[in-house]
């Protein structure tokens, strides 16, 4: 198979970015020879590389490259806000969730950051044909809640309620199935706080109390100590 079949074909089944166990599938060649077949093919500049055994067809856009990189991986934070027009705020790195380690990188000047969460919290994404891997608007909000323990985008979950742009009902259940009974108690609190009926979280929520400031006043519904 020449390179411009070999390409070809990553294109047709949709796999812009690579390594040698694909290579290896389509070429129908041991992993030694698919490793060698794709050094060249980058050494010709007919293929862009990521990293060791990793590499991605030209023209690739870096979301599409920072989420399909790892398996069972997403875009989520405030590049899934951005995706959305959920943020005015402009990301300075791109925000991977992954049930994988996997160190930080940089391509083309741009960060993108890895965080490794369970298996159990890779859900409520969608994959773009051909394009990236991105978290639903109401999981961006769960992610937020379980990597910084408050709401973070508390601004941003506004604007999405107001704007309609958030299934409440969606967003309930992504807190329940996260199987973190603090996240049902946050949500539920700060969804409270914006007039939001979030009463299906009560049987979810912790049984500790959550500090979220040191002389917060006690949320006894929730069993938070906040503002």
């Amino acid at each position: 198979m020449n390179s411009e079949e070999f390409i070809s074909k990553l294109s047709e089944l949709g796999i812009p970015v690579f390594g040698v166990e694909a290579a290896s599938t389509i070429l129908d060649k041991p992993r030694s020879y698919a490793a060698l077949y794709l050094l060249r093919l980058f050494k010709a500049k007919k293929i862009e590389r990521v990293e060791r055994d990793k590499y991605y067809l030209p023209g690739t856009q870096l979301n599409t490259i920072a989420s399909r990189l790892v398996p069972y991986s997403y875009i989520s934070l405030y590049s899934a806000l951005e995706h959305y027009a959920l943020t005015t705020q402009i990301p300075n790195e791109i925000a991977v969730i992954t049930a994988r380690y996997h160190k930080n990188i940089v391509i083309n000047g741009r960060k993108i950051r890895f965080y490794k969460v369970k298996k159990g919290l890779i859900y409520g994404y969608v994959s773009f044909a051909k394009g990236p891997v991105i978290a639903e608007p109401e999981k961006i909000f769960i992610d937020d809640l379980y990597l910084h323990g408050r709401l973070y985008f508390s601004e941003e979950l506004e604007h999405a309620i107001k704007a309609g742009k958030l299934n409440i009902e969606k967003l309930c259940n992504y807190a329940i199935r996260s199987g973190k009974r603090s996240i049902a108690s946050l949500l539920g609190y700060y969804l409270d706080k914006l007039g939001v009926n979030a009463e299906v979280l009560i049987p979810y929520r912790s049984p500790s109390y959550i500090r979220l400031t040191k002389n917060g006043v006690l949320n006894s519904k929730w069993h938070i100590y906040g503002d």
